[in-house]
């Protein structure tokens, strides 16, 4: 069982022993700062907390009539709401909710990787590129929280404004004459035959050649445990090809099991641009959505599910009183599933 790439829509419950709902508040994180991406467990998405993985509020797409905003909660990430109504012995409630994946494996598809831990990602060590809140175009590598440019320069440009994937925001630039190599810190200890996914989205700019570049990603360690110290690469691995001129695809890259010469080492990455055709002057692309994870390949799908708890408060601890796992039955990415289960009696 496992928590997967969900959107939550609509959340309510109600109390049987009354007959009247219990509101929750902000139920689709509606309240918030405007900002799309933005951390569940932002002060400004009113009424949530979130804690462990990637939890955010996401703006657009599929909203299931309830407005422009839902709560996006990814692999072992976990939000929770406290209410202001009281429990008391006998009482039972029912939760109701809307769900959808958007990303991971389908009820009844084919295996692949399942992620458990997000080292890197949107809202996670700025895997979005967007924690530099400027409103200037161009900006360096010393602009540009956790990201370090592992050829030297750190005033060299690092991201950009324009040529955005979807939502406007930065995105970060590749050249193919390795002047700019896009390195960062995952702070993770490498343990042997742990495994790791590096997924993107990616586009071709002015000067890259679609039949033959691609964007390398390498994971490696170094002597030191310093960025830029004397480094040892565990894996490089390519994206495919540019397929579409001048659009954002995607490329997700499933690295071997991290041998015995790395364990208890610390993880870098770093991403950069791979010639093709021995042409590297005034040759570009983007990047945007860098996300490193870790976690298992599964040759068959493992079950889709989401776990919801009721709880009370314990002088300031969440104390669970009851818990039900919901499966997810439509094998269509984004769209939901109405999940509701029998009542849950507090004894």
């Amino acid at each position: 069982m496992r928590i997967t790439p969900i959107l939550l829509f609509g959340n309510f419950f109600s109390c049987v022993a009354m007959a009247a709902p219990i509101a929750i508040l902000n139920s689709s994180g509606e309240i918030n700062n405007g900002i799309d991406k933005t951390a569940i467990s932002n002060p400004s998405v009113i009424g949530w907390n979130a804690t462990g993985g990637t939890a955010q509020i996401i703006e657009k797409g599929t909203d299931y009539g309830n407005g422009r905003w839902r709560l996006s909660i990814e692999d072992s990430a976990e939000v929770w709401q406290m209410t202001s109504h009281p429990v008391a012995a006998g009482d039972a409630f029912s939760l109701r909710f809307d769900a959808a994946m958007f990303a991971g494996n389908l009820p009844g598809g084919a295996g692949g990787f399942v992620p458990g831990l997000t080292l890197v990602g949107p809202g996670v060590r700025n895997g979005d590129f967007n924690q530099d809140p400027s409103a200037t175009d161009s900006r360096s590598y010393a602009d540009t929280p956790e990201w370090f440019n592992l050829a030297g320069n750190q005033n060299a440009e690092a991201t950009r404004l324009n040529n955005a994937y979807r939502d406007g925001t930065r995105n970060a630039v590749l050249s193919q004459d390795n002047s700019r190599q896009l390195a960062i810190d995952t702070g993770h200890t490498l343990a042997t035959g742990e495994e790791f996914q590096a997924s993107f989205v990616w586009r071709d700019a002015n000067g890259w050649t679609d039949a033959s570049d691609k964007v390398g990603v390498t994971l490696y360690t170094t002597s030191n445990d310093a960025i830029d110290g004397p480094r040892t690469e565990i894996q490089t691995l390519l994206s495919p090809t540019s397929t579409l001129d001048n659009t954002y695809e995607q490329a997700a890259l499933i690295f071997a099991p991290v041998p015995v010469s790395a364990n208890a080492k610390r993880l870098f990455a770093v991403i950069k641009g791979v010639d093709g055709d021995s042409v590297t002057a005034s040759s570009f692309a983007r990047v945007d959505n860098f996300t490193l994870q870790r976690g298992i390949y599964q040759p068959t799908a493992p079950e889709r599910q989401i776990i919801a708890e009721l709880y009370v408060d314990d002088g300031g601890t969440r104390l669970p009183v009851a818990s039900r796992t919901y499966d997810f039955k439509t094998p269509v990415m984004g769209q939901g599933d109405w999940l509701a289960k029998d009542c849950v009696e507090l004894l």
